[in-house]
């Protein structure tokens, strides 16, 4: 009996032993199958790591240039600024003699007015075309064409 007893006890235990590797063996055959499909996972992502990667070192080359063609432009728009500060000092000297010869002009004429109307009434014909007397600066009398420049002058304010 104790013999029978051990007998049933090892056959149910060779039972369990079948039973359980039954199921290791259906465990291992989903786990192959899936394992193609974990091989195609792994294989879709070292690809994408692979172009993420070409793609971060793209855009390192990129950022460099971006980088470089703004300092080379930052540097001209100095150069630049500096220039139209030059020009602008320069063009604000040029206002400056203007002013100045506008305003000798201003006195030069009202002179030379108040020495017309101080001044002799005119000769006769002849006596204007002697040639101490001929007209300077174009045909025109120096108050005369101090007058033009001037209303010249002022139309372009």
């Amino acid at each position: 009996m104790a013999e029978t007893a051990a007998q049933i006890l090892l056959m149910a235990l060779l039972l369990a032993t079948i039973a359980w590797c039954v199921l290791v063996h259906r465990r291992l055959g989903r786990l192959r199958a899936d394992g193609g499909e974990l091989a195609a996972i792994i294989a879709a992502l070292d690809a994408a790591s692979a172009r993420a990667g070409a793609v971060v070192g793209e855009l390192r080359t990129v950022t460099t240039e971006a980088n470089t063609r703004l300092v080379e432009r930052d540097g001209a728009a100095h150069q630049h600024e500096v220039e139209l500060a030059r020009l602008i000092e320069t063009a604000a000297r040029v206002v400056r003699r203007l002013e100045s010869g506008i305003g000798q002009g201003v006195r030069t004429l009202a002179e030379a007015r108040t020495r017309a109307d101080q001044a002799p009434p005119p000769q006769p014909a002849a006596a204007r075309d002697s040639p101490a007397d001929s007209v300077p600066h174009g045909g025109q009398r120096l108050p005369e064409k101090a007058a033009a420049i001037l209303e010249a002058l002022r139309g372009l304010r």
